[in-house]
């Protein structure tokens, strides 16, 4: 992941620049975040950045009421960089679909979220050290950051290499797109209505968006139609499927049976932390 500054800013105190991946409270569940017997957890990556010095990187529970900021001395050569924060025994940390931890990378932001100490879990909402580098104040300024992991323990393992399949199905979780395999019928001559089961059960209920103002969607025994201007109505969705409805066509038969055949999406299902 390559960030880059179009513009230099300079921040005011409770502006916030920041690169951060949401985790699901599913995978830290089992870190006991909260209680007596909290694990510690390791964060290892490859960064280099153009301009060479102190950066912040912190870890957020999902009530934003604690927060672990700790720094790394970034080169402008690619390196590789880890560290063990302790368990927080405090602080309300959340197990189920919605957001667990946050690991945050600083960019720049005001003087409201800077730490009172680095190193160790704070109340309140920080991400950032005192002195770190302001890449948001530097047009053209790049931070480069990949291979990032964060697992359970005090040891950096080798980056886990998945098959693209299996990252694919944890892809799917959160984010999916439809152009081909829903089905359903005509009810009207310039709407269908149309479903069909996801391959991976997502996060949640996700969101349902048109694409395309053009999509094309199959009248049995007749031929496509393509729809002009269309709009979605009536987005249902569930963690393991969805119905919907398109209209912007013309001339279709009622009752006739509609499919999607497209080799490129027509509708995206997010259901994104």
């Amino acid at each position: 992941f390559r960030v880059t500054v179009a513009s230099a800013a300079t921040p005011s105190a409770s502006d916030q620049f920041r690169l951060n991946q949401s985790i699901e409270g599913f995978n830290i569940s089992d870190l006991g975040w909260g209680t007596a017997t909290a694990q510690s957890v390791t964060v290892s990556f490859r960064a280099k950045a153009s301009i060479a010095g102190t950066y912040s990187v912190a870890l957020w529970n999902g009530a934003n009421g604690r927060s672990y900021v700790t720094t790394v001395s970034l080169t402008t050569a690619w390196a590789t960089y880890s560290f063990t924060a302790p368990g927080d025994t405090t602080g309300t940390w959340g197990t189920g679909n919605g957001i667990g931890v946050e690991l945050m990378f600083d960019l720049g932001g005001g003087s409201n979220w800077v730490v009172p100490a680095t190193n160790a879990w704070q109340a309140g909402n920080y991400f950032k050290a005192s002195g770190s580098v302001s890449l948001i104040s530097t047009a053209g300024a790049t931070l480069n950051v990949t291979g990032v992991q964060l697992e359970a323990g005090s040891v950096a393992t080798p980056f886990e290499r998945r098959p693209y399949g299996t990252e694919l199905a944890l892809c799917q979780r959160y984010y999916q797109t439809m152009g081909f395999g829903f089905i359903g019928s005509w009810t009207s001559a310039t709407q269908c209505e149309v479903s069909g089961r996801f391959p991976v059960l997502m996060r949640a209920s996700p969101t349902i968006t048109l694409l395309t103002t053009t999509p094309t969607i199959i009248e049995s025994g007749v031929a496509l139609r393509t729809g002009s201007g269309s709009t979605l109505s009536a987005p249902n969705g569930a963690s393991d499927g969805a119905d919907f409805s398109v209209n912007g066509f013309s001339g279709a038969t009622v009752g006739k049976v509609a499919f999607t055949r497209n080799t490129s999406p027509i509708v995206s299902f997010s259901s994104e932390l």
